[in-house]
Protein backbone atom coordinates (compact mmCIF):
# COMPACT_ATOMS: atom_id res chain seq x y z
CA UNK A 1 0.00 0.00 0.00
CA UNK A 2 1.42 3.34 -1.01
CA UNK A 3 1.91 6.05 1.60
CA UNK A 4 -1.01 8.41 1.05
CA UNK A 5 1.03 11.37 2.19
CA UNK A 6 3.28 10.88 -0.82
CA UNK A 7 0.82 9.92 -3.55
CA UNK A 8 -0.75 12.31 -6.03
CA UNK A 9 -4.49 12.47 -6.46
CA UNK A 10 -5.80 11.53 -9.88
CA UNK A 11 -7.34 14.49 -11.66
CA UNK A 12 -5.44 17.11 -9.66
CA UNK A 13 -3.75 19.55 -12.03
CA UNK A 14 -2.06 21.87 -9.57
CA UNK A 15 0.49 21.47 -6.82
CA UNK A 16 -0.80 21.11 -3.27
CA UNK A 17 0.04 24.33 -1.46
CA UNK A 18 1.66 24.28 1.97
CA UNK A 19 -1.57 25.15 3.78
CA UNK A 20 -3.75 22.67 1.87
CA UNK A 21 -4.63 19.15 2.96
CA UNK A 22 -4.45 16.09 0.76
CA UNK A 23 -7.73 15.55 -1.07
CA UNK A 24 -10.02 12.80 0.16
CA UNK A 25 -9.78 9.37 -1.42
CA UNK A 26 -12.85 7.33 -2.31
CA UNK A 27 -12.40 5.02 0.67
CA UNK A 28 -12.34 8.00 3.06
CA UNK A 29 -15.74 9.32 1.99
CA UNK A 30 -19.06 8.05 3.34
CA UNK A 31 -22.52 8.18 1.71
CA UNK A 32 -25.72 9.02 3.57
CA UNK A 33 -29.27 9.08 2.22
CA UNK A 34 -30.66 12.60 2.22
CA UNK A 35 -34.15 12.94 0.76
CA UNK A 36 -36.34 10.04 -0.37
CA UNK A 37 -35.28 6.45 0.23
CA UNK A 38 -38.26 5.59 2.46
CA UNK A 39 -41.84 4.33 2.15
CA UNK A 40 -40.98 2.62 -1.17
CA UNK A 41 -39.98 5.88 -2.88
CA UNK A 42 -38.56 5.41 -6.40
CA UNK A 43 -35.52 7.62 -5.73
CA UNK A 44 -33.27 9.04 -3.08
CA UNK A 45 -30.59 11.70 -2.85
CA UNK A 46 -27.15 11.02 -1.37
CA UNK A 47 -24.90 13.24 0.70
CA UNK A 48 -21.12 12.76 0.88
CA UNK A 49 -19.39 13.24 4.21
CA UNK A 50 -16.26 12.39 6.21
CA UNK A 51 -16.19 11.14 9.79
CA UNK A 52 -14.21 12.44 12.78
CA UNK A 53 -11.66 9.62 12.52
CA UNK A 54 -10.82 10.77 9.00
CA UNK A 55 -10.23 14.29 10.34
CA UNK A 56 -7.95 13.08 13.13
CA UNK A 57 -6.01 10.91 10.70
CA UNK A 58 -5.58 13.82 8.31
CA UNK A 59 -4.38 16.18 11.08
CA UNK A 60 -1.90 13.56 12.34
CA UNK A 61 -0.71 13.04 8.77
CA UNK A 62 0.01 16.69 8.11
CA UNK A 63 1.07 18.06 11.51
CA UNK A 64 1.97 14.99 13.58
CA UNK A 65 0.35 14.04 16.87
CA UNK A 66 2.08 16.94 18.67
CA UNK A 67 1.22 19.55 16.03
CA UNK A 68 -2.50 20.00 16.64
CA UNK A 69 -4.99 20.17 19.50
CA UNK A 70 -8.73 20.50 20.11
CA UNK A 71 -10.92 21.82 22.90
CA UNK A 72 -14.67 22.01 23.48
CA UNK A 73 -16.63 24.68 25.32
CA UNK A 74 -20.24 25.68 25.88
CA UNK A 75 -21.23 29.10 24.50
CA UNK A 76 -24.84 30.22 24.92
CA UNK A 77 -25.90 26.61 25.54
CA UNK A 78 -24.25 25.44 22.31
CA UNK A 79 -21.22 23.14 22.15
CA UNK A 80 -18.31 24.61 20.19
CA UNK A 81 -15.04 23.00 19.16
CA UNK A 82 -11.77 24.81 18.53
CA UNK A 83 -9.09 23.02 16.51
CA UNK A 84 -5.60 24.54 16.60
CA UNK A 85 -2.63 23.68 14.39
CA UNK A 86 0.98 24.68 14.91
CA UNK A 87 2.86 26.39 12.09
CA UNK A 88 6.60 26.94 12.46
CA UNK A 89 7.41 30.65 12.43
CA UNK A 90 3.79 31.63 13.04
CA UNK A 91 2.63 29.70 16.09
CA UNK A 92 -0.82 28.31 16.84
CA UNK A 93 -3.64 28.93 14.34
CA UNK A 94 -7.20 28.14 15.49
CA UNK A 95 -10.56 27.60 13.83
CA UNK A 96 -13.86 27.22 15.70
CA UNK A 97 -17.36 26.01 14.84
CA UNK A 98 -20.54 24.85 16.57
CA UNK A 99 -22.01 21.34 16.52
CA UNK A 100 -25.51 19.97 15.97
CA UNK A 101 -26.78 17.06 18.15
CA UNK A 102 -27.32 13.72 16.39
CA UNK A 103 -30.57 11.76 16.57
CA UNK A 104 -28.94 8.90 18.49
CA UNK A 105 -26.28 10.41 20.76
CA UNK A 106 -26.99 14.02 21.62
CA UNK A 107 -23.81 15.18 23.40
CA UNK A 108 -21.36 12.84 21.67
CA UNK A 109 -22.90 13.60 18.28
CA UNK A 110 -22.77 17.34 18.92
CA UNK A 111 -19.13 17.11 19.99
CA UNK A 112 -18.15 15.10 16.92
CA UNK A 113 -20.10 17.41 14.61
CA UNK A 114 -18.44 20.52 16.07
CA UNK A 115 -15.01 18.92 15.56
CA UNK A 116 -15.75 17.99 11.96
CA UNK A 117 -17.06 21.47 11.20
CA UNK A 118 -13.97 23.08 12.72
CA UNK A 119 -11.81 20.80 10.55
CA UNK A 120 -13.80 21.92 7.51
CA UNK A 121 -12.84 25.48 8.44
CA UNK A 122 -9.18 24.43 8.33
CA UNK A 123 -9.74 22.87 4.92
CA UNK A 124 -10.04 19.16 5.67
CA UNK A 125 -12.44 17.67 3.12
CA UNK A 126 -13.63 21.07 1.92
CA UNK A 127 -13.70 19.65 -1.61
CA UNK A 128 -16.88 17.75 -0.69
CA UNK A 129 -18.76 21.05 -0.92
CA UNK A 130 -18.07 20.97 -4.68
CA UNK A 131 -19.73 17.56 -5.21
CA UNK A 132 -22.75 17.46 -7.55
CA UNK A 133 -26.30 16.71 -6.44
CA UNK A 134 -26.63 12.92 -6.38
CA UNK A 135 -29.95 11.25 -7.20
CA UNK A 136 -30.32 7.45 -7.23
CA UNK A 137 -33.18 5.52 -8.84
CA UNK A 138 -34.58 2.80 -6.58
CA UNK A 139 -36.53 -0.40 -7.20
CA UNK A 140 -39.21 -1.77 -4.88
CA UNK A 141 -37.15 -4.89 -4.10
CA UNK A 142 -34.58 -2.66 -2.39
CA UNK A 143 -36.98 -2.10 0.51
CA UNK A 144 -37.89 -4.46 3.32
CA UNK A 145 -41.48 -5.26 4.28
CA UNK A 146 -41.58 -2.15 6.48
CA UNK A 147 -40.69 0.15 3.58
CA UNK A 148 -37.16 0.69 4.87
CA UNK A 149 -34.32 0.98 2.33
CA UNK A 150 -31.86 -1.92 2.62
CA UNK A 151 -29.41 -0.85 -0.09
CA UNK A 152 -26.18 0.84 0.97
CA UNK A 153 -23.94 3.02 -1.17
CA UNK A 154 -20.26 3.91 -1.34
CA UNK A 155 -17.94 6.04 -3.45
CA UNK A 156 -16.26 3.76 -5.99
CA UNK A 157 -14.14 6.47 -7.58
CA UNK A 158 -13.58 10.19 -7.27
CA UNK A 159 -11.43 12.53 -9.34
CA UNK A 160 -10.58 16.22 -8.91
CA UNK A 161 -9.68 19.21 -11.05
CA UNK A 162 -8.41 22.37 -9.32
CA UNK A 163 -9.40 20.77 -6.00
CA UNK A 164 -13.03 20.45 -7.11
CA UNK A 165 -14.89 17.19 -7.70
CA UNK A 166 -14.86 16.59 -11.46
CA UNK A 167 -15.55 12.84 -11.66
CA UNK A 168 -17.56 10.56 -9.40
CA UNK A 169 -18.86 6.99 -9.34
CA UNK A 170 -21.33 5.74 -6.72
CA UNK A 171 -21.80 1.98 -6.29
CA UNK A 172 -24.07 -0.14 -4.10
CA UNK A 173 -23.08 -3.05 -1.84
CA UNK A 174 -22.92 -5.32 -4.89
CA UNK A 175 -20.57 -2.84 -6.62
CA UNK A 176 -23.22 -2.06 -9.23
CA UNK A 177 -22.76 1.48 -10.54
CA UNK A 178 -25.79 3.52 -9.49
CA UNK A 179 -24.58 7.03 -10.36
CA UNK A 180 -21.75 8.66 -12.24
CA UNK A 181 -20.73 12.23 -12.93
CA UNK A 182 -18.18 13.88 -15.23
CA UNK A 183 -17.63 10.63 -17.14
CA UNK A 184 -19.13 8.90 -20.17
CA UNK A 185 -20.62 5.43 -19.87
CA UNK A 186 -17.59 4.12 -21.80
CA UNK A 187 -15.24 5.65 -19.22
CA UNK A 188 -17.25 4.06 -16.41
CA UNK A 189 -17.03 0.65 -18.12
CA UNK A 190 -13.28 1.14 -18.48
CA UNK A 191 -13.02 1.91 -14.76
CA UNK A 192 -14.90 -1.28 -13.89
CA UNK A 193 -12.56 -3.35 -16.06
CA UNK A 194 -9.34 -2.20 -14.44
CA UNK A 195 -7.87 -2.03 -10.97
CA UNK A 196 -7.08 1.43 -9.68
CA UNK A 197 -3.74 1.59 -7.83
CA UNK A 198 -3.91 5.15 -6.52
CA UNK A 199 -5.41 4.65 -3.08
CA UNK A 200 -8.95 4.58 -4.45
CA UNK A 201 -11.31 1.76 -3.50
CA UNK A 202 -11.38 -1.03 -6.06
CA UNK A 203 -14.43 -2.84 -7.46
CA UNK A 204 -14.99 -6.35 -6.13
CA UNK A 205 -14.72 -9.39 -8.44
CA UNK A 206 -17.73 -9.92 -10.66
CA UNK A 207 -20.57 -11.62 -8.79
CA UNK A 208 -23.56 -13.67 -9.97
CA UNK A 209 -25.61 -10.48 -9.68
CA UNK A 210 -23.23 -8.75 -12.12
CA UNK A 211 -23.40 -11.70 -14.56
CA UNK A 212 -27.21 -11.68 -14.50
CA UNK A 213 -27.34 -7.93 -15.17
CA UNK A 214 -24.81 -8.25 -17.98
CA UNK A 215 -26.94 -10.91 -19.65
CA UNK A 216 -30.04 -8.71 -19.43
CA UNK A 217 -28.11 -5.73 -20.80
CA UNK A 218 -27.16 -7.84 -23.84
CA UNK A 219 -30.88 -8.21 -24.58
CA UNK A 220 -32.18 -4.79 -23.54
CA UNK A 221 -29.62 -2.45 -25.11
CA UNK A 222 -30.06 -3.66 -28.72
CA UNK A 223 -33.83 -3.32 -28.25
CA UNK A 224 -33.35 0.31 -27.19
CA UNK A 225 -31.33 1.03 -30.33
CA UNK A 226 -34.12 -0.43 -32.47
CA UNK A 227 -36.97 1.39 -30.69
CA UNK A 228 -38.85 3.80 -32.99
CA UNK A 229 -41.23 5.36 -30.49
CA UNK A 230 -40.81 6.85 -27.04
CA UNK A 231 -43.51 4.49 -25.82
CA UNK A 232 -41.37 1.53 -26.91
CA UNK A 233 -38.51 2.86 -24.76
CA UNK A 234 -40.88 3.05 -21.77
CA UNK A 235 -41.99 -0.54 -22.42
CA UNK A 236 -38.37 -1.77 -22.47
CA UNK A 237 -37.73 0.11 -19.23
CA UNK A 238 -40.74 -1.53 -17.58
CA UNK A 239 -39.79 -5.04 -18.75
CA UNK A 240 -36.26 -5.01 -17.34
CA UNK A 241 -36.95 -4.15 -13.70
CA UNK A 242 -33.58 -5.43 -12.43
CA UNK A 243 -31.74 -3.10 -14.81
CA UNK A 244 -33.60 -0.08 -13.45
CA UNK A 245 -31.02 0.29 -10.68
CA UNK A 246 -28.26 0.82 -13.28
CA UNK A 247 -27.31 4.39 -14.07
CA UNK A 248 -26.26 3.59 -17.64
CA UNK A 249 -29.60 1.85 -18.41
CA UNK A 250 -31.52 4.96 -17.36
CA UNK A 251 -29.07 7.10 -19.37
CA UNK A 252 -29.49 5.01 -22.51
CA UNK A 253 -33.28 5.21 -22.19
CA UNK A 254 -33.10 8.99 -21.78
CA UNK A 255 -30.79 9.44 -24.77
CA UNK A 256 -32.92 7.20 -27.00
CA UNK A 257 -35.98 9.26 -26.06
CA UNK A 258 -34.08 12.41 -27.05
CA UNK A 259 -33.25 10.89 -30.42
CA UNK A 260 -36.91 10.04 -30.98
CA UNK A 261 -38.26 13.41 -29.84
CA UNK A 262 -40.03 15.64 -32.38
CA UNK A 263 -40.30 18.93 -30.49
CA UNK A 264 -38.29 21.00 -28.05
CA UNK A 265 -41.16 20.52 -25.60
CA UNK A 266 -40.46 16.78 -25.74
CA UNK A 267 -36.83 17.45 -24.86
CA UNK A 268 -37.83 19.66 -21.94
CA UNK A 269 -40.06 16.89 -20.60
CA UNK A 270 -37.15 14.42 -20.86
CA UNK A 271 -34.86 16.86 -19.04
CA UNK A 272 -37.37 17.23 -16.19
CA UNK A 273 -37.93 13.46 -16.01
CA UNK A 274 -34.27 12.75 -15.25
CA UNK A 275 -33.14 15.13 -12.45
CA UNK A 276 -30.24 12.81 -11.59
CA UNK A 277 -28.62 13.54 -14.97
CA UNK A 278 -29.10 17.30 -15.14
CA UNK A 279 -25.46 17.91 -14.22
CA UNK A 280 -24.12 14.99 -16.27
CA UNK A 281 -22.05 16.28 -19.20
CA UNK A 282 -23.00 13.39 -21.53
CA UNK A 283 -26.71 13.94 -20.86
CA UNK A 284 -26.46 17.71 -21.38
CA UNK A 285 -24.38 17.24 -24.54
CA UNK A 286 -26.92 14.84 -26.07
CA UNK A 287 -29.75 17.18 -25.10
CA UNK A 288 -28.01 20.09 -26.83
CA UNK A 289 -27.31 18.02 -29.94
CA UNK A 290 -30.95 17.01 -30.28
CA UNK A 291 -32.16 20.54 -29.50
CA UNK A 292 -30.05 21.81 -32.41
CA UNK A 293 -31.52 19.07 -34.59
CA UNK A 294 -35.10 20.31 -34.13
Amino acid sequence: MKDKTMKTVEGLNEEKKDYEFRLLDADEIECRVGQGGNNNATWCSLLLYKDARCDMKRLDEKFGIYGWQRKHEMIANNLYCTVSIYKEGIGWISKQDVGVPSNTESIKGQSSDAFKRACFCLGVGRELYTAPKIFIRLALNEYNKNGRLQTTFHVGYIGYTNRKVSQLIIQDQNNVVRYYYGMTSQEVDKFLQKKVDNGYSEPAPQSKVDESLLEQKNYAYPQLEQAQLSEEVDKIWSEYTELQVLEDFAMKCAIRKMQLSNTKEDLLAIYNAYPQFQQNKEFVQKLTENKNRL
